[in-house]
This record gives C-alpha cells, sequence and structure tokens, in this order.
C-alpha cells in the first residue's frame, strides 16, 4: 500500500514536470530538464521505499 503510494506520488511528480516543461518549452534546456528531474528521481525512490 505504502509503495503504491509512494509510486504513485512519483508519477505524479513526473507528470507535472513533463507539463511544467512543455509550459515553458522556450525556455527549456537540457541542463535545465535534468536539474529538475534529479529531485523529482529523488522523490520517486524514497518514495518507492517509504
Amino acid at each position: 500500500m505504502k509503495v503504491s503510494l509512494g509510486t504513485g506520488a512519483g508519477l505524479l511528480g513526473l507528470g507535472v514536470l513533463l507539463f511544467s516543461v512543455g509550459q515553458g518549452q522556450k525556455r527549456a534546456s537540457a541542463p535545465t530538464m535534468t536539474v529538475n528531474l534529479a529531485p523529482h528521481s529523488v522523490g520517486f525512490v524514497v518514495g518507492g521505499r517509504f
């Protein structure tokens, strides 16, 4: 149950990230996307474990 909630939160974060990138596509560059993606990946892993 907790794993499912953590995974859902991670996927939701990723969805928000993709939406934000889509909205700010003119300003988004590869380094910016990497910096924004890193915290979501960490949150996904931590959320998945707890």
